[in-house]
């Protein structure tokens, strides 16, 4: 939902057609996208400096008046279940969601972003509206720029065409996952050439002082593409691509 309801949020407003956003940031030089993660989502703009004053306006419209158009939705809720059937193909996105089942088996980071195939059927405009009511309000948006600007000037400029918008609290889900017992092994075949061996862990929560001492773990033991076991074993062993 979080993912669907990001990248409709930018191709429509109440004054503003996804074609007229996109001449216009175009027209500019400018670069417009929308993000979601597992635990955020949002907007990002890039543009010259001169250019604030139409960027902000533009910001504040697709923050404050979306209007999440249904050919839009149609459009990439079939882009979504494209990926979504490409994904089933996809040996290294196989293995990974195996693997995140076995390290949170109740926990939603279990879950694909981009759902299933049911789930993305599912969704209606509505719920893409209401997700968008409940959760983008001043009181759990962070809003960051930089660039060559004066600070000051671009504070000002943001309590103006930000002060007004009014929300609500937001409460938060929280989760949580039974530490591991001990090591768990899933195997899973795919009919493929090919083979692909995966390991993950639970990590810290943000805060814990041991994350910047698993930061340094992970570099050494190797993550996708880096990571010194996967060097040794692909540039100088040879033994995979």
């Amino acid at each position: 939902l979080s993912q669907l309801m990001a990248s409709a949020w930018i191709k429509g407003t109440e004054n503003y057609t996804a074609n007229q956003i996109a001449e216009m940031t175009e027209s500019l030089g400018m670069e417009l996208g929308s993000f979601s993660g597992r635990n955020s989502f949002g907007i990002s703009m890039e543009f010259l400096t001169e250019q604030l004053p139409i960027a902000l306006d533009l910001f504040q419209e697709l923050i404050a008046r979306p209007n999440f158009p249904e050919e839009e939705i149609k459009k990439i809720k079939d882009t979504t279940k494209a990926t979504i059937r490409q994904r089933e193909d996809d040996i290294f996105k196989s293995t990974a969601y195996v693997m995140r089942k076995e390290l949170f088996p109740a926990h939603p980071y279990r879950f694909e972003q981009e759902g299933t195939l049911e789930s993305v059927d599912a969704i209606q405009r509505k719920d893409l509206v209401d997700f968008h009511k409940r959760f983008a309000v001043p009181g759990n948006i962070v809003m960051s720029v930089f660039g060559d600007m004066d600070s000051d000037k671009v504070l000002k400029n943001l309590e103006k065409k930000f002060g007004g918008i009014k929300g609500h609290s937001v409460t938060l889900k929280t989760f949580a996952e039974v530490p591991l017992a001990g090591p768990r092994e899933q195997i899973y075949f795919l009919d493929k050439e090919q083979a692909m061996v995966m390991f993950g862990f639970h990590g810290p929560v943000l805060g814990n002082a041991d994350v910047y001492g698993l930061e340094v773990a992970t570099s050494i033991l190797g993550s996708s593409f880096s990571g010194r076991i996967f060097n040794n074993i692909r540039d100088q062993l040879g033994s995979a691509y």
